[in-house]
């Protein structure tokens, strides 16, 4: 059985030094969360997430890339994890990270929250997802934070990602869906 109604808070003190400062010192930091999932009806599911922690995601195996083509890495964090076959379009969601090629995604999760190679911090997320009858509904909505990356000195701008996506099952073995997907 679904639970109703989940809350997740958490809380991590600690402290943090910039090395490539000319008068290196330690300042504290303190950083809070909160993730919430709440079961609208026995199918349908809200999942809302402040300031996400993924500080418990295992980190990604070390790759030597020397082609022109992003490396792929399948994603880890949690939040991005469930439900996620639903945003699968044209591939199973079986081949999701797989070890033999990447497989063809049109919305790729992994890309919210990353520039390049720095990590820009995820503000907001929210997904609602479920199925009413032979029809599946998926919204995915995160907002990043500004921030500006350490190599270059660009200032990220904060964006918002959307993806929508509705699913059909038709004739027993095959389904119909539409996939939309902003950012910005």
């Amino acid at each position: 059985p679904k639970q109703a109604f989940q809350l997740t808070p958490y809380i991590l003190p600690g402290t943090a030094m910039d090395r490539t400062a000319t008068d290196p010192g330690e300042a504290q930091t303190f950083e809070t969360g909160l993730d919430l999932r709440y079961g609208i009806t026995p199918n349908l599911t809200l999942d809302l997430s402040y300031n996400t922690d993924f500080a418990q995601v295992e980190g990604d195996q070390e790759q030597v890339n020397l082609t022109q083509f992003q490396p792929y890495f399948p994603e880890k964090r949690p939040f991005f994890l469930e439900s996620a076959s639903l945003f699968d379009f044209g591939e199973a969601a079986e081949r999701r990270g797989g070890d033999d090629e990447p497989p063809n995604l049109l919305f790729f999760s992994r890309r919210i929250g990353l520039a390049g190679r720095s990590r820009v911090p995820i503000l907001l997320g929210s997904k609602l997802v479920g199925r009413s009858g032979r029809t599946a509904v998926g919204f995915l909505n995160a907002l990043t934070d500004s921030e500006r990356l350490p190599e270059s000195g660009d200032l990220i701008p904060r964006s918002n990602f959307t993806v929508a996506r509705v699913k059909r099952d038709i004739l027993g073995r095959y389904t119909l869906g539409l996939l939309d997907q902003l950012s910005g």
